[in-house]
């Protein structure tokens, strides 16, 4: 498991990604504006890929998938996804990195990606 501001993410064993916590800024990977889940039931993260790795920044995630490709969602005020646009991202949204990524931190408004060649790919203020 890792942990955001007020929201936690997990992997299981099967490569799919659960979630707990606040989605005031689409942490959920999803557009439903609840502040916290009221049946205390985790909420799946809508991704199709199998996830080999999860990162938690304030109010943002990045996943990797088992084909090496980023995939980022939440708060965007400062370029944290790696995305074009800085905007909520309430969707998963893929990174558009050629490079096979392995792995994945995040801060507070940044994010960084390693890839299989050992490079750091960093994104945000």
């Amino acid at each position: 498991a890792i942990c955001g501001e007020r929201f936690t993410l997990f992997l299981d064993c099967e490569g799919v990604v659960r979630y707990f916590g606040t989605n005031s800024d689409g942490q959920w990977g999803s557009d439903i504006q609840l502040h916290y889940h009221e049946n205390g039931m985790p909420v799946t993260i809508p991704l199709k890929e199998k996830i080999v790795f999860v990162a938690c920044g304030y109010r943002h995630s990045i996943c990797i998938d088992n084909k090496g490709q980023g995939w980022a969602f939440g708060r965007n005020i400062s370029g944290e996804l790696g995305l074009e646009y800085t905007s909520i991202k309430e969707s998963p949204k893929r990174i558009c990195i050629s490079s096979f990524l392995t792995a994945a931190a995040a801060g507070e408004r940044f994010s960084a990606c390693l890839d299989s060649e050992g490079y750091v790919w960093r994104f945000g203020a």
